[in-house]
């Protein structure tokens, strides 16, 4: 087993995903013995059936690898501890908390380094996973309600202990965003006529993605799903992002456990903008582009791709796959690198939010504006906008009160 280095970030477990009934589920195994942990196996059960995405069970799980790398290091039985039900000691949570506070960044993004607010949900984490174990297996003296008052005063003695433990982080309330000159110039990087870095198959799905992203406000994870069918074609001049639990029986996807999952709620979209190159941009990318190449005869041929209908194609083998989260991650620092511009996909949807609730907010006709703007970024209510709705405040006092006062002065303040 490796040592665990103070201020090192390398955790002696790992999380593998497999599929099950066409449900993306995970296993939590040492890295050296990969012995599976059982206490994760049955936390991962109860995690899949309250949670609705994979995504979200992923993320949990990852955050507790690092209590179950602390207590591996510090030769605690955690496996014993969540299993019967027992509750980590005062000591014991320090000691996590010390062993977790060395590998914080004050100063940005730092290599080997967590971030205070990471720092946060790891201690949520944990918490929520003792609190459960302890409600589902500690046993206590007393009969009836007896017993689940002397369970609950655990929980509630656990939940401080993280609680008091947590950092104090003034977090973003702003949803980040990209200027307009900063929107100039990744459209023109990504042009397919200006593209010399890339084949023109490539140039094409970077640009649609791109224009996906910037026009609609999409998640990655929902570009990614997008199927052929969803895609405007004939009549039909929208397009529609779909749950995969209501795809039906049948879906299948390619990609197996780390295949896309949108978040967000299903919805038909219409393009907003009269101009707007995606219709053609679609329609050509499916009949020029998307194609796979193979081998015949010794002679190299393009041909159409059949074994699934996914619009996004990995173009890196030819061999028509379709694209990953890692493969779009890989687009976005090849857009970072050659405009000089700090990007990623989530911030294209801040950039179209920030502006259409803008537009929204501004226009007093529209009473209905807000109820529609939570649709169409697909979310269930309008908590979700909070972010939007303190960006376009501090645009208004950062510009709005400041046009207001040119050429007023403050007598007291000569």
């Amino acid at each position: 087993m490796d040592t665990i280095i103070d201020s090192d970030l390398r955790r002696t477990y790992r999380i593998s995903s497999f599929l099950v009934d066409e449900r993306t589920r995970f296993i939590v195994q040492h890295k050296e013995t990969f012995e599976p942990s059982i206490s994760m196996s049955v936390y991962e059960q109860y995690l899949s059936l309250k949670r609705g995405s994979h995504n979200s069970v992923k993320d949990i799980l990852d955050k507790l690898t690092y209590f179950f790398t602390w207590a591996d290091d510090a030769k605690v039985d955690i496996e014993t501890m969540l299993l019967n039900g027992l509750a980590p000691t005062p000591q014991q949570v320090r000691t996590f908390v010390y062993w977790l506070g060395e590998r914080v960044s004050y100063e940005g993004r730092q290599a080997n380094r967590i971030a205070p607010t990471t720092f946060n949900r790891i201690i949520e984490a944990c918490s929520a996973m003792f609190t459960w174990f302890i409600m589902q297996y500690s046993v206590f003296n007393g009969a009836g309600n007896q017993h689940q008052v002397n369970r609950e005063k655990v929980v509630e003695s656990v939940k401080g202990l993280f609680k008091k433990n947590r950092k104090k982080v003034r977090q973003s309330k702003f949803a980040d965003d990209l200027s307009e000159e900063e929107i100039a110039t990744i459209e023109a990087y990504l042009k397919p006529s200006n593209r010399t870095d890339v084949d023109k198959d490539t140039a094409m799905r970077d640009y649609l993605v791109w224009r996906l992203a910037i026009e609609f406000g999409l998640r990655i994870g929902e570009i990614l799903a997008l199927r052929l069918k969803d895609c405007p074609y004939g009549k039909k001049n929208d397009i529609s992002i779909v749950r995969i639990e209501e795809r039906g029986r049948d879906y299948v996807d390619p990609r197996g456990a780390n295949r896309p999952q949108p978040k967000t709620l299903s919805r038909d979209l219409g393009f907003l903008f009269a101009n707007s190159p995606l219709p053609r941009l679609i329609s050509d990318y499916i009949s020029d582009n998307r194609c796979q190449y193979v081998i015949r005869a010794g002679k190299k041929k393009t041909l159409p791709i059949t074994d699934h209908t996914f619009l996004i194609v990995n173009h890196w083998r030819k061999d028509g796959r379709p694209l990953s989260g890692s493969g779009m991650q890989r687009i976005a620092e090849k857009i970072s690198r050659n405009t000089g511009i700090k990007f990623h996909w989530h911030i294209a949807r801040h950039a179209f939010f920030n502006r259409t609730y803008q537009a929204v907010a501004s226009n007093p006709d529209y009473k209905d504006g807000m109820m529609d703007l939570v649709y169409w970024g697909g979310w269930a209510d309008e908590k979700s906008l909070q972010l939007y709705v303190n960006r376009a405040r501090r645009e208004r006092a950062t510009k709005v009160l400041m046009f207001w006062q040119k050429g007023l002065t403050w007598d007291a303040l000569k």
